[in-house]
């Protein structure tokens, strides 16, 4: 068990580890309270901080372990979330104290997975990630392994010698994940690093990275350039549409965050779909978010499932820009959202978590729409006792079953927490 503190220094949760396999998932954390809230607390903030400022920088790990061994060997501006992946509430915290993050994981195929995933949220929040990659005799170890193996200036030179995004974004895609030498591998591997490339916010940045790339593959820089105004630039923008279209095209459509929620915990885990009838209870507010729920429905319908990973590849198939944003700002946006209800190895465990989040969601959305009719049958039945009070008692009537239904919803939600 570990004390979670507050920025303050306030003990506000506590955290554990558990050590033999449990329903629960490796990591359980005080339930969220007004005084706690996971996704923006990070193990050991309150300790680091000051040290994060004099140091200019904060070093990132994945458990409470790791902490404290690098705490013990001298690194002591060292922070990790707590039992899950790295969120934009977490790197914000960050934010306020420097701007430089060095990103410390286990070097198995998870760590550097996590790690890539906590580079990306790094960026969204204007930090200038570092990674840390173990090689050699240290390739096997997490970072508590780390400082009880080397000396407190070996750690500091692995810290040193991390690499920059472009270094790590580069070696990931091209040497990493897939195997250059093979054509496909080859094609999969450009096609992802130019979906990265594309969400770079400055065009000479996008420009940078390619020239690394071309270097690094041996090709030309000309070459690499044409490929990605061919598919890195379309790979998540709908190709240009006639005239008469563009002013469609560029309109921005409104979605809630937990529409967004819902299509993306859909998309995450096909099981969900089953749930017909909790499903028929979803509004969706927006022509782009109905049209991708039904898309996503009907070829499931048919046999076609994606995974996850591989959504990307979707986007040419979708016939409106706006679903091609959509899509795009939920792949984004919501890519480590659900991985903790994925962190157990007992399949039927994850399906009825993911069952009862999606029932709170669309629960939370339910109670939602009804709120707003509360208050536009309110107004309407202040402005009848004024005007129309033949209307009153109706009206009266109408409000009061919403109120029963919000009521009902939220005994719901509370039975669900």
């Amino acid at each position: 068990m570990f004390p979670i503190l507050g920025t303050k220094g306030e003990t506000i949760a506590f955290g554990g580890r558990i050590i033999r396999k449990s329903e629960a998932g490796k990591y359980v954390n005080s339930p969220e309270s007004p005084l706690f809230h996971k996704k923006a607390t990070l193990y050991n903030f309150f300790s680091a901080k000051e040290e994060i400022r004099k140091a200019g920088q904060a070093i990132l790990v994945e458990g409470y372990l790791d902490v404290m061994g690098l705490h013990q060997s001298g690194i002591k501006n060292s922070v990790a979330p707590l039992g899950t992946a790295f969120t934009p509430e977490q790197a914000k915290l960050l934010k306020r104290y420097t701007d430089n993050l060095i990103i410390f994981f286990d070097g198995d195929p998870a760590g550097i997975e996590a790690a890539y995933r906590s580079l990306v949220i790094a960026r969204t929040q204007k930090l200038n990630p570092r990674v840390v990659i173990l090689s050699g005799a240290n390739q096997s170890l997490d970072p508590f392994d780390i400082s009880q193996k080397l000396e407190f200036t070996e750690i500091l030179s692995l810290l040193d010698g991390s690499r920059n995004e472009v270094s790590f974004v580069l070696w990931y895609f091209f040497t990493h994940k897939y195997n250059i030498s093979q054509l496909d591998q080859k094609r999969e591997a450009m096609e992802n690093f130019f979906e990265y490339v594309n969400k770079l916010p400055a065009e000479w940045e996008k420009d940078e990275y390619l020239k690394e790339a071309a270097v690094k593959l041996a090709i030309s820089i000309d070459l690499v350039r044409n490929d990605f105004k061919k598919t890195g630039s379309t790979h998540i923008v709908l190709k240009r549409k006639p005239v008469e279209y563009e002013e469609e095209v560029e309109r921005e459509y409104p979605v809630s965050s937990l529409e967004k929620e819902i299509l993306s915990l859909l998309l995450r885990h096909s099981a969900c779909w089953n749930d017909k009838v909790l499903l028929d209870e979803v509004e969706w507010s927006g022509k782009e978010s109905y049209l991708l729920y039904v898309f996503f429905r009907d070829r499931l319908r048919s046999g076609e499932f994606w995974k996850w990973k591989d959504l990307n590849k979707v986007m040419n198939l979708l016939p409106d820009a706006g679903m091609v944003r959509l899509l795009s700002d939920i792949l984004f946006s919501m890519e480590t959202v659900f991985e903790e209800l994925e962190e157990s190895d007992d399949a039927a465990f994850i399906d009825k978590e993911y069952s009862k989040k999606l029932s709170q969601l669309v629960m939370l959305q339910k109670k939602e729409r009804l709120e707003k009719e509360i208050k536009q049958k309110t107004d309407d039945l202040s402005n009848a006792e004024k005007q129309d009070p033949d209307s009153v008692e109706t009206l009266a009537e109408e409000v009061a079953t919403l109120l029963g239904e919000k009521t009902k919803v939220e005994q719901f939600l509370s039975s669900r927490s």
